[in-house]
Parts: C-alpha cells; sequence; structure tokens
C-alpha cells in the first residue's frame, strides 16, 4: 500500500539519522593525529614544489598538469587565474591548519571559529552530531581572524564550478 512506502521511507530515514548520530570516535592515538597534521602540512608544501617545478617548464610537450603557458594531454585548460587561486587555496590551508586562522562555524559570532590545528594536536572524543550542532567544537573555540570564504567563493568562479576535478586532476 501506499501508506506502507511511506513508512519504509521514514524507517530509511530514522536509520540514517541513527547511523549518522553513532558517529563516536574516541582518541586512541593522540600521536597519531599529530603525524596526520603534519602529514597534511607536508601536502601543502609539496603542492608548492609542484607548481615551482610545473611553472619552471618552458617545453609544451605532452603535457599532465600543464602550467599556464602549456597544453595539457587532457585538452582542459589551466590559466594564470586558476594558480594563483589554487595557490590561494593553499596559504588559506596551511593558515587553519597551524591555528593562524580559525574556521567558520555557523553558531560562533562572526569573531570566534575553531582552531583546528587544536583539534588535531589536543584531541577529543568526535561526535559528528555533536560537531555539526557545536557543543563539540566549542573547546576548540576562539576568537581571532576567521579563514574566509571569499578565497573558496574566487575557487568557484575561476574553475567555473568544477572545483573538484581539478582537485582530483592536480593532487
Amino acid at each position: 500500500s501506499e501508506e506502507g512506502g511511506d513508512m519504509d521511507e521514514m524507517d530509511e530515514i530514522a536509520d540514517l539519522i541513527a547511523a549518522v548520530h553513532l558517529i563516536h570516535w574516541e582518541p586512541k592515538d593522540a600521536e597519531r593525529l599529530k603525524s596526520a597534521h603534519a602529514r597534511l602540512l607536508t601536502v601543502i608544501a609539496q603542492g608548492r614544489l609542484t607548481w615551482e617545478a610545473i611553472n619552471a617548464e618552458m617545453d609544451d610537450d605532452h603535457e599532465w598538469i600543464p602550467s599556464a603557458r602549456q597544453t595539457s594531454v587532457t585538452g582542459a585548460p589551466v590559466s594564470p587565474a586558476m594558480i594563483e587561486a589554487w595557490s590561494g587555496v593553499l596559504d588559506e590551508t596551511e593558515a587553519v591548519l597551524e591555528g593562524r586562522l580559525l574556521a567558520p562555524h555557523w553558531r560562533l559570532p562572526a569573531d570566534r571559529g575553531i582552531n583546528v590545528r587544536r583539534a588535531f594536536l589536543e584531541p577529543r572524543r568526535f561526535d559528528l552530531i555533536m560537531w555539526i550542532h557545536g557543543r563539540d567544537a566549542l573547546p576548540y573555540s576562539e576568537e581571532g581572524k576567521i579563514s574566509s570564504s571569499d578565497t573558496w567563493r574566487q575557487l568557484t568562479r575561476v574553475y567555473n564550478g568544477d572545483f573538484l576535478t581539478y582537485a582530483f586532476w592536480f593532487n
């Protein structure tokens, strides 16, 4: 019956909510989180080195990831604005990981954000729902400069809404 179909859908929704709510991760090895934090910073440093090497190339011969002066074998364009925006994201992400910029949270006032560095280096039990809610993010809340949504809006504009495809390609 149609009524039974609605119940099946409600059951699925209730199960999904319960599954998400049951995501609770206890920090078992704080050193691993510190290591993950360091590795993320290394990825950013390697990204910068990659673009230095790409931009130093002078040929235009079968380029997988081209500079703005080269042509990619994929045919996808890479413009100076794209490379500049990518560099801006590396800078912004590094500043957030290092705690120089705070990550915004919808429940916090405009002058407060989450210190992501502390979240890695001072781990607590992770409950996804309570992080979204804000309660479990509060221990990492600080007053300070917040990461700018302008950086991410610029990415969307420069990459014509296809940033994730380029991110996969570049990495």
